[in-house]
């Protein structure tokens, strides 16, 4: 793995981003810019800490051209990818902040949201986003439901949107957690579990994650293996 600094000191915030497939996201400098705007309200300081598949130009430039320009992005490249929890583990591993904040690599909810989202945590380890209202397909809120209806019935939790990949957290939460396979839809259970204080709250859904998935009976049944 590379890891390209940008050599600043400690920050309030890290924003961690995994990058699975670059072909598929948007304008990356579009993203960053929008949640660099929502992070300016916060009075916070930050960082970026993208965590990236290879030198894919189309995300790879952009980001680099950002840091060469000054902004504070750290790039951390992958020749093989090992899968999104080892990928959060890396950038947990090199951010700087106090407190972690993983965003997706594509607008899943409204980035306006964020600075309440930051503010709530109050006395909390740990929050985490419910996407409310939703925005997409029929079929989409229909897999969402059936997966976490399973996860109430074989582990009694009673959270609604463990596929929603915006978390906030403490430090110490993923300083005291190792995930692996698929385990990082699982963090909010796996820290509850640690004893950590973890919170879900309702944020707007973006537009732009309507997209339709789909994902088989063999999907869900792996990401529980992951856990148990």
């Amino acid at each position: 793995m590379e890891n390209e600094s940008f050599g600043g000191d400690s920050v309030d915030l890290s924003v961690v981003i995994a990058i699975r497939e670059p072909e598929r996201i948007g304008p990356i400098e579009q993203l960053f810019a929008d949640y660099k705007q929502q992070l300016e309200q916060t009075g916070l300081t930050y960082e970026f800490v993208f965590v990236m598949e290879g030198r894919h130009p189309a995300v790879y430039e952009p980001l680099k051209r950002l840091k060469q320009a000054g902004e504070p992005v750290r790039l951390l490249v992958f020749a093989k990818w090992y899968g999104e929890a080892t990928a959060l583990n890396a950038g947990f591993e090199h951010a700087s902040g106090a407190l972690i904040l993983t965003l997706p690599a594509y607008h899943q909810i409204d980035p306006a949201a964020i600075p309440n989202l930051i503010a709530s945590l109050g006395d909390d380890d740990m929050v985490i986003v419910r996407r409310w209202p939703r925005r997409d397909s029929r079929l989409n809120r229909l897999q969402t439901r059936f997966f976490h209806f399973v996860l109430r019935k074989t582990l009694k939790i009673s959270f609604h949107d463990l596929t929603c990949s915006v978390r906030l957290m403490r430090r110490r939460v993923v300083e005291s957690i190792h995930m692996y396979g698929d385990q990082q839809r699982f963090l909010p259970i796996l820290a509850s579990s640690y004893g950590y204080r973890v919170r879900e709250v309702e944020v707007p859904q973006a537009e732009q994650d309507a997209f339709p998935r789909h994902f088989s009976l063999g999907v869900y049944i792996r990401r529980l293996l992951d856990l148990l």
